[in-house]
Formats: C-alpha cells, sequence, structure tokens
C-alpha cells in the first residue's frame, strides 16, 4: 500500500511537472505566434513604404511569420520535453518531396520574385516578353497578364518571361523614329536632304533635342539611301511616324524625287542612264 502511495505520489508530481511544461510551451505557442505576425505586419508595412510591390510584400511577411510560427513550435516542443530530431527529420524529408514535386512551380515563383525586384516593367507599360507583346495588366508570383493591341488576354508564365531577352517600349519617356527611304541614283543629294528638313521642321511634336538626323546614307545599284532619324515622345509616336511618312512622300513628289520601293530595282535605272551617257557621246 505504502509503494502504491509512493508510485501516485511519482506520477502526480511528474504529471505535474509535465502540465506546468505543457502550459508554459502553449504559452510560448500563442505568445510566439502573435510577435512573429507582428514582426510580419511591421515589415510589411516597411516594404510598402519602399515601393516594394504589394504581392511580393505579402509574400515575404507571409513567409517571414510562417518561418517564426514554425521554429516557435519547434522550441515548444523542446520545452514540453518532446523529442524534436524525429520531427525535424520528417520536416526535412517532407520538404524535399515536396519540392522535388512542385520544382516547376518553385520555378515560377523565384522568376516571379524576380520581376518584383527587379522590375524590368510595371503594370500599365507596353513591352515584348516570351514571343509576346501588350500592355502589363497585373504581375503575379507565378504568372504575368498582358493586354494585347486587339484586346487580348495573354497570361505569360514568369519562368518563360525571365528565361528570354525582355523589351519595355513604353519606359523611356522619348522614342527614335528611323526612316530609310530610296530614291534613284540620279537623284541631287542637296536637294533631296533640304526637302527632307523642310518636312521634318514644320512639326512641334518632333523633338530639337536629340536634333533630327538627315543624311545620305549609301550609294549602290539599288540606288540612293537616304536616312532619317528624328525623335518625339513616346505618346506621341504612331502619329509622329505616320504624319512624318506622309508629309515626305508629297514632299519629295513636289520636289520632283521618286522614291523607289521593294519591287522597282534600281538596274533600270542604272541601264537608263548608261544608255543616256551613250546617246549623248554620239
Amino acid at each position: 500500500m505504502v509503494e502504491l502511495t509512493t508510485l501516485l505520489d511519482k506520477w502526480t508530481d511528474e504529471l505535474g511537472h509535465f502540465g506546468l511544461r505543457i502550459a508554459i510551451a502553449l504559452l510560448l505557442v500563442v505568445v510566439g505566434v502573435a510577435l512573429a505576425r507582428r514582426a510580419a505586419r511591421a515589415l510589411e508595412r516597411r516594404l510598402l513604404l519602399r515601393r516594394i510591390d504589394r504581392l511580393l510584400a505579402d509574400f515575404i511577411a507571409t513567409a517571414l511569420s510562417t518561418a517564426g510560427a514554425i521554429m516557435v513550435a519547434i522550441a515548444a516542443l523542446q520545452l514540453a520535453g518532446i523529442p524534436t530530431s524525429s520531427f525535424l527529420a520528417a520536416l526535412g524529408a517532407a520538404g524535399l518531396a515536396i519540392g522535388l514535386a512542385l520544382k516547376d512551380s518553385l520555378a515560377q515563383l523565384a522568376a516571379g520574385v524576380m520581376l518584383m525586384v527587379l522590375r524590368p516593367f510595371r503594370a500599365g507599360e507596353y513591352v515584348v516578353a516570351a514571343g509576346q507583346e501588350g500592355t502589363i495588366e497585373s504581375v503575379h508570383l507565378f504568372q504575368t497578364v498582358l493586354r494585347a493591341a486587339d484586346n487580348r488576354m495573354i497570361t505569360l508564365p514568369n519562368g518563360s518571361i525571365t528565361a528570354q531577352p525582355i523589351v519595355n517600349v513604353s519606359r523611356c519617356p522619348t522614342r527614335r523614329v528611323d526612316l530609310n527611304l530610296w530614291v534613284a541614283p540620279d537623284t541631287e543629294v542637296t536637294r533631296a536632304l533640304d526637302t527632307l528638313r523642310g518636312a521634318i521642321g514644320g512639326d512641334r511634336r518632333i523633338l530639337e533635342q536629340p536634333a533630327p538626323v538627315v543624311l545620305a546614307g549609301d550609294l549602290g545599284e539599288r540606288g540612293l539611301l537616304l536616312l532619317v532619324q528624328i525623335w518625339a515622345r513616346a505618346t506621341d509616336l504612331g502619329s509622329v511616324k505616320s504624319d512624318l511618312i506622309g508629309r515626305i512622300q508629297l514632299a519629295l513628289e513636289d520636289s520632283g524625287v521618286r522614291l523607289l520601293g521593294p519591287s522597282q530595282p534600281t538596274v533600270r535605272w542604272l541601264a537608263a542612264a548608261r544608255d543616256a551617257d551613250a546617246s549623248e557621246r554620239k
């Protein structure tokens, strides 16, 4: 009877100590998780103040909160006297299995984080990426959504975007328009260049700096190549280029300079010039 009483007293003491450890461990979990969440929210606010993308800030805050909760849980198990070595081994094995199963998704996630950190484009900008082009609608952790010019919505995996060059068409406020004009090889160069400068000069949308460039680029069997380079605001680019082409065409026609198209080989012009020279010599 005495031995039973002693055994019960021992069990009671051990149960009391174990219960106390469990209570302290639970208190640690409650306080630790609350602190982890508060720290995550504070970090998210700091990131947003630094103009970090909201989605990326939320992802980082969630990852911090989750990591903090896991660390608190492990500490609570150790405090309660529960062995954590097997738990950590199982957690590592589960993480490895999940990583192998979701390696493609994790690659997309990593690409999404890179896009949000490096920010090669923002919402509202026009880009060419992964063989597609359009206006950026939204950037997510796994995919990016474009709106094409014909109003199609294109969803691109972030991995395919980061794997290829990205062309941001609208990031810079100004852009250059290049025109290559082929005219007959016997065209008077000075008159043609003056005509082009006159066609350019009347448009206020064409920027003065950098200054427009008009020059003769090449002379060969195809003809005389005239180069025109002007700068305009990115928002005016399409209309400026269209109007400029129309004015140049009319100005050259009025000055007697004929533009050559791809289907007009200038060998005929050269042959005609040689025949004219031969007849004059006779």
